[in-house]
């Protein structure tokens, strides 16, 4: 038949063209599936980001409620070693010397101890801003992928 298609062309398009329907819907239903996963790896790693931050607000709670006994205690003893030591001034001067360095020296380990927290929690924030970033990035990649695979059965419709 010159001009037109034959019975077997047409039955051939026609498995093509089911074909690239099966194969585009399998493309969909595989990304949809790796959104999902995404989805809920994302939202078990902000869980996990989230008990994290907790343990560590628990830890200071605890750090806050010791450093209050430990200067409860040394508000009650100040008054004794006063009474003890008052036949002893030399001994008062050099204990209190060393209070005053060991004070320091733990008011510097505090502060430390807090200036590393801080860079922990800013480097987790970070870590999980990028975690975030790039499961949105494989999100808009699947969109992508979506309106693509939707765009590819529109050309074959038409065809």
């Amino acid at each position: 038949m010159p001009g037109g298609t034959s019975e077997k062309q047409r039955g051939g398009n026609t498995k093509t063209m089911q074909s690239a329907q099966e194969k585009a819907n399998v493309l969909y239903a595989q990304a949809r599936e790796d959104a999902s996963k995404f989805t809920q790896d994302a939202n078990a790693y902000a869980d996990q980001i989230q008990d994290s931050i907790d343990k560590i607000k628990d830890q200071r709670a605890t750090h806050v409620r010791i450093l209050a006994s430990v200067q409860k205690c040394h508000e009650g003893n100040d008054e004794l070693f006063e009474s003890l030591f008052s036949g002893y001034p030399s001994l008062l001067e050099d204990t209190v010397r060393w209070r005053i360095r060991e004070g320091e020296s733990a008011n510097k380990a505090v502060r430390s101890h807090a200036t590393e927290l801080h860079k922990s929690r800013m480097k987790l924030i970070t870590n999980a801003k990028s975690y975030l970033d790039e499961g949105r990035e494989k999100q808009r990649l699947a969109m992508d992928v979506s309106a693509f695979i939707k765009h590819y059965k529109a050309l074959i419709l038409s065809s």
